[in-house]
């Protein structure tokens, strides 16, 4: 055995996973509600963020590639949007780009 080897994350216990979803799942609502309530664009980019989270958790808990890659990418243009005054945006994409992401899950499943 390798002391290089990776080292994986130690896997939380499933009633800690269910809490800890259901914070985040509480603390996106009240930004989406902070952000609408307000009209500023840095909650609704926050809002964005923390649904971007919650959907690449199980990933990111195990230290994808993949998924580090898109919270960043993802992280990068809520960042951008929000700069320029556009956060809103950044929710009102949130449906597409997930129905865009269910697309290509069933797409590759029919190869």
């Amino acid at each position: 055995m390798s002391a290089s080897a990776p080292t994986s994350p130690l896997p939380l216990a499933p009633g800690l996973r269910s809490r800890v979803l259901a914070c985040g799942i509480a603390v996106y609502v009240l930004l989406l509600l902070a952000a609408l309530a307000t009209g500023s664009a840095w909650l609704a980019a926050l809002a964005a963020l923390a649904f971007v989270t919650l959907l690449l958790s199980p990933g990111l808990l195990r230290r994808s590639a993949a998924a580090w890659s898109l919270w960043l990418l993802g992280a990068a243009a809520v960042g951008v949007l929000a700069a320029r005054g556009h956060g809103m945006l950044a929710l009102d994409m949130l449906p597409v780009l997930i129905n865009a992401a269910l697309c290509v899950l069933f797409a590759r499943t029919l190869a």
